[in-house]
């Protein structure tokens, strides 16, 4: 793939779900990640700061709101008797410097085969899917927003 390919998408009529596909991603048959026009979704493992401990976490990457945040777990978001609870984090865009599989093991990670870095400005965020063909797709779709790369 070209380099080019690994810059961030700013175009506000960019469709996510149909890059995604045209990466190569079969998204039919994968029901790990949930892709959409404008944003992506699905559980994924995340090492804690202090304990460097893995729990399993609800992400949305959302290219509206510009930011991938993180939740306890799944949630309604078109439900309208509740309303959504607050992220327990969120990441900016501009914050996000680059996103690599961790092939060198920089972590302790019961897949490792599975695991990937979303470096930031200020440190290093783990994460873990439950495939390879996963990673893939969050890499790919964490790529799209990477602008901390310019600063």
């Amino acid at each position: 793939r070209p380099l080019t390919r690994y810059f961030p998408v700013t175009d506000s009529n960019f469709d996510l779900r149909q890059y995604i596909e045209m990466s190569g991603h079969n998204l039919d048959i994968n029901r790990d990640v949930q892709v959409e026009s404008f944003r992506c979704s699905g559980y994924l493992q995340k090492m804690g700061r202090k304990w460097k401990k893995w729990k399993r976490r609800w992400f949305v990457f959302d290219r509206c709101k510009r930011n991938l945040s993180c939740y306890t777990s799944e949630f309604d978001l078109q439900s309208t008797t509740r309303t959504a609870p607050a992220p327990t984090s969120a990441y900016y865009f501009q914050a996000i410097r680059d996103v690599f599989a961790d092939h060198l093991h920089m972590v302790k990670s019961p897949y490792p085969d599975y695991t990937f870095c979303v470096k930031l400005t200020d440190r290093g965020l783990f994460l873990m899917a439950n495939s390879c063909d996963v990673m893939r797709i969050w890499i790919d779709v964490i790529f799209t927003g990477a602008e901390g790369f310019q600063e």
